[in-house]
C-alpha cells in the first residue's frame, strides 16, 4: 500500500512527466481493481456453493422434521462455511480498498489538471509582465 501512496504523490517540479505518466499508472491501478473485484466475486460464488452443499447434506441427513431456521443455524455453525465467509470478507475488504485507490487516481487527475492550469496562468502572467515592462 505504501507504494501506491507514493505513486499518488505529485512531483510539481516535473508536472509534464506526471501528466504523461498518469494514464499508464491509472491503468495499472484499474487492472488491480478489476482483479480484486473478480476475486471477491469468486469468493462469494464459492461461499454460496458451500452453503448449497451444506444445505443439501443437512436435508439428506435429517431423519425427522427440520425447519429452515434449523438448517440455517447448522450451516452458520459449520467451520468450513465460516472459513468461506472469512475469505469473502477479506476479498471484499481488498476490493473496497482497490476501488478507493482507483477513486484516488481520479482525484489525482483532477489535481494534475488544476496544477497544470495554475502553472499555465503563472507562465502567462510572467510573459505578460515581461511584455508590459518592455513596452513601458
Amino acid at each position: 500500500m505504501k507504494r501506491y501512496r507514493e505513486d499518488l504523490e505529485i512531483d510539481v517540479a516535473n508536472l509534464d512527466k506526471e501528466l504523461a505518466q498518469h494514464a499508464s499508472k491509472y491503468l495499472f491501478v484499474a487492472e488491480k481493481s478489476v482483479q480484486a473485484e473478480i476475486q471477491y466475486d469468486i469468493a462469494k460464488l464459492a461461499c454460496a456453493e458451500k452453503r448449497a452443499k451444506l444445505d443439501q447434506e443437512i436435508r439428506d441427513k435429517a431423519s425427522g422434521k427440520i425447519t429452515e431456521k434449523m438448517i440455517e443455524s447448522e450451516i452458520d455453525r459449520n467451520a468450513d462455511f465460516i472459513d468461506a465467509k472469512k475469505v469473502v470478507l477479506a476479498r471484499k475488504a481488498e476490493s473496497d480498498l482497490a476501488r478507493a485507490l482507483k477513486e484516488s487516481w481520479f482525484q489525482r487527475k483532477d489535481m494534475l489538471v488544476q496544477l497544470a492550469i495554475k502553472s499555465r496562468n503563472e507562465l502567462e502572467n510572467a510573459m505578460y509582465d515581461t511584455v508590459k515592462k518592455k513596452s513601458a
